[in-house]
């Protein structure tokens, strides 16, 4: 029996589901992604929205059971769908020795894994950091360039572009936004009074001044103001994600005055809650920022069954290497840029 088809089969039975549960589980927000996965329909990710333009009660959204008037505006964002690919490199050689060693067969299984184990772990780990990115490839340490979701970093925005539609285009295809980039510092070191609601931080821009009263109602005010500006109707907010160090400033400037539980848990995810919105943490989220979310609106597009695969093991020419290669394919997609927010460029914590 050829061993590159035998190798192939025992990854795929015996390492994708775990992979697959992994992915389910990378962070609060993936969870709500992969619950609200829809059909990506081939390598083109599309979908309608709605508005009139110059109407101040412009409406929009997926809008199949309304009723589309003549003044309305029908378009199509498009974004493309990725993969995020990692290879299983393993050698014949020395698949051969293991085999033939004290440990036989169970050996060669425990190679097997390992090898597996850590290709999974670099592809979950670059899912993880994709969900907030811009789309814009990067560069790995081999100098290839990889594809990166069109993740919060594209769609938290009230300026740019997103699927193809600019904001100018359509006034309500944009986030609300408090301070100016998703970057984890953009050289202003923080919080201005013109940028953040009118209040001035006095002195250094630190978590000892922001654990004042006054700077206690501020940061307060920067999330009731978000979470109000991202509600329409019966939609609101319901996740905020930051990393530890925006976790740290709201719990500690925030939640010893508040009557709200604190330490409950987010789809098995310890975190706090603001105004009822679970607060997590993600590790990957970018530094000195505050994501104010309704992910009802937040989708994983992928064809179904298709999302996490294994490509079969093949022979680099002229090595003894067989490579495999784990896949993601599918892109994330906001359906409603209004409902999603963001506070950027908190103080440095």
């Amino acid at each position: 029996m050829a061993i590159t088809p035998t190798i192939t089969d025992f990854v795929r039975k015996s390492r994708k589901p775990g992979v697959v549960d992994q992915t389910k589980s990378l962070s609060p927000l993936w969870m709500d992604l992969w619950k609200n996965k829809q059909a990506a329909g081939g390598g083109a990710v599309e979908w309608s929205i709605r508005y009139r333009p110059n109407n101040r009660t412009m409406g929009w959204g997926e809008f199949a059971e309304a009723k589309v008037q003549k003044k309305d505006v029908i378009t199509t964002p498009t974004l493309s769908t990725i993969d995020i690919a990692e290879p299983v490199d393993i050698s014949i050689n020395r698949m051969k020795k293991i085999k033939s060693g004290a440990n036989g067969a169970d050996g060669l299984v425990n190679y097997l894994n390992e090898m597996s184990q850590a290709s999974e772990d670099s592809m979950l780990e670059f899912l993880s950091q994709s969900i907030f990115t811009t789309g814009v490839t990067v560069s790995n340490a081999d100098g290839e360039d990889l594809p990166n979701l069109t993740g919060l970093g594209a769609i938290v925005s009230s300026s740019s572009t997103y699927g193809g539609i600019a904001v100018a285009d359509c006034p309500y295809w944009a986030s609300n936004v408090i301070g100016s980039t998703t970057t984890a510092d953009n050289g202003d070191d923080g919080m201005t009074a013109a940028t953040y609601l009118g209040i001035t931080i006095a002195g250094t821009e630190t978590l000892a001044n922001l654990m004042t009263t006054t700077h206690n109602a501020y940061l307060g005010k920067l999330l009731s103001t978000t979470v109000a500006n991202c509600t329409w109707g019966a939609d609101r907010p319901n996740l905020i994600v930051v990393n530890i160090g925006a976790y740290s400033l709201i719990e500690q400037t925030l939640m010893p005055s508040q009557r709200y539980p604190q330490d409950v848990g987010y789809g098995g995810f310890k975190g706090i809650y603001w105004q009822g919105i679970p607060v997590v943490v993600d590790r990957k989220c970018p530094a000195r920022c505050i994501f104010v979310l309704t992910t009802k609106y937040l989708e994983l597009r992928a064809n179904p069954g298709m999302e996490i695969t294994f490509d079969p093991f093949e022979k680099r020419p002229g090595t003894d290497v067989l490579t495999g290669m784990w896949k993601f394919t599918g892109q994330m997609v906001c359906t409603s840029r209004r409902h999603q927010g963001g506070i950027f460029n908190l103080p440095t914590v």
